[in-house]
């Protein structure tokens, strides 16, 4: 007998657990599968699963990404972008002293 492949979910939330291969359907399965979803919840009555999706899950980490900017993180790019501005200044003294050099003999 060829063995199928069932989704479990809890029975009293409806959490996705695991997918198992088996004989007969196991209780508190299904044979939908909770493809693209994240934290997907299998909703009895409708039968289907529901939850966020990848993207959406994708899109709203990038969101919080960018909102939650790490103060470390923030104070070395301020310490880098301060220290070439020196290394410039300094490019350009060296500059200046070694025109006055040229010019002075």
């Amino acid at each position: 007998m060829a063995k199928n492949i069932y989704f479990l979910y809890e029975p009293n939330t409806g959490h996705y657990l695991r997918g198992v291969f088996a004989d007969t359907k196991p209780a508190n399965s299904t044979e939908l599968e909770p493809t693209g979803l994240v934290d997907a919840v299998f909703n009895t009555d409708t039968n289907k699963w529901e939850g966020t999706s990848i993207a959406d899950e994708m899109a709203k980490a990038k969101k919080s990404a960018t909102t939650n900017v790490d103060p470390y993180q923030q104070r070395m790019a301020s310490v880098a972008q301060m220290l070439l501005q020196k290394s410039a200044q300094q490019d350009i003294k060296i500059a200046q002293l070694t025109a006055q050099l040229k010019g002075g003999n």
